[in-house]
């Protein structure tokens, strides 16, 4: 059996997980979010936990184990007779689809890519459409295995036998129009409509070439928020469909001036200068000191 939970955002923290089988109980570090336990037999029943855990010092100087508040938990009996999915895959009106027969309360999806990863993670129907982009001609495997919910976990039985597409069977989709709108003063939001593809590139024209600020997975519907830009800056974006092999399948491309306004840009007073507690020029708190950089917040009268 493998056990998998979310993952702390600590960096430099590790995992103890303790699995009481019976009367025997182990005690493991894992440097993952994930623990793998064999050797149970079918109907024997398990109790893990897993925190999050740290090396600390006690009041004393003696070193001590320091564990998170939140633990995982779960007891259950491995159950037998579990069976993998029936999987089969189609291809219509130009679209990749994934079926599959069986009992779950949910199903987990899967994309081999030399190892299995989670692609779409939970799915509650016995159907998903896949996204195969034109070029990508290598055979992309996908399985489905079916998950049950318990009391605090999920319970997954064995994949099913892969279903293969390959991606040269499919036509491109179609064409990637870019459009911007300012959604506040010099808050810029670009939008496409979803194409066949791997993922899509975010470029940025920096004056001498195009830098890639995001990769994002394809949805039928595409928004990125390029932030707060500068004020009545010229402004040159690009969006790439591209495939798994960075083969690039189209663009678009759209250029902008920014609105002007003073909010968030940056004065430098050339000399120092008093400052109050108020624009009414109340109670003088400090002096600036020439040079300093100031961001502008709000514009009150004049």
């Amino acid at each position: 059996m493998e056990f998998y939970w979310p993952g702390t955002s600590h960096d430099s923290a590790l995992y103890r997980v303790d699995v009481t089988c019976g009367t025997e109980r182990m005690t493991r570090i894992s440097s993952e979010p994930s623990f793998g336990v064999s050797g149970i037999q079918e109907g024997e029943r398990l109790e893990i936990r897993v925190w999050a855990v740290a090396d600390g010092k006690s009041l004393f100087g003696k070193p001590k184990e320091v564990k998170s508040w939140k633990c995982f938990h779960a007891e259950l009996a491995l159950p037998g007779g579990l069976e993998a999915p029936e999987v089969t895959g189609a291809l219509e009106d130009g679209a990749a689809s994934l079926r599959w027969t069986g009992e779950g309360d949910v199903y987990e999806v899967f994309r081999d890519y030399g190892a299995f990863s989670v692609f779409a993670g939970e799915a509650r129907e016995r159907e998903i459409a896949l996204p195969l982009g034109e070029g990508d001609t290598g055979p992309q495997q996908f399985t489905v295995r079916s998950g049950w919910k318990k009391r605090g976990f999920v319970l997954c039985g064995p994949a099913a036998s892969p279903a293969e597409f390959r991606g040269e069977d499919l036509p491109s989709g179609g064409k990637l129009t870019l459009t911007y709108r300012e959604t506040a003063p010099r808050l810029c939001a670009l939008e496409w409509e979803g194409v066949q593809c791997h993922h899509f590139e975010v470029q940025r024209w920096m004056g001498e070439g195009w830098e890639t600020s995001a990769r994002l997975a394809p949805e039928e519907h595409m928004r990125y928020d390029a932030g707060r830009l500068g004020s009545g800056s010229w402004n040159r974006f690009r969006i790439a469909a591209v495939n798994g092999d960075g083969t690039e399948l189209q663009a678009g491309e759209a250029s902008f001036w920014a609105s002007v306004s003073p909010l968030y840009s940056t004065a430098w007073p050339i000399q120092t200068l008093p400052l109050y507690e108020n624009p009414g020029k109340g109670d003088r708190l400090a002096s600036v000191p020439g040079g300093t950089a100031l961001c502008v917040l709000a514009e009150e009268g004049d």
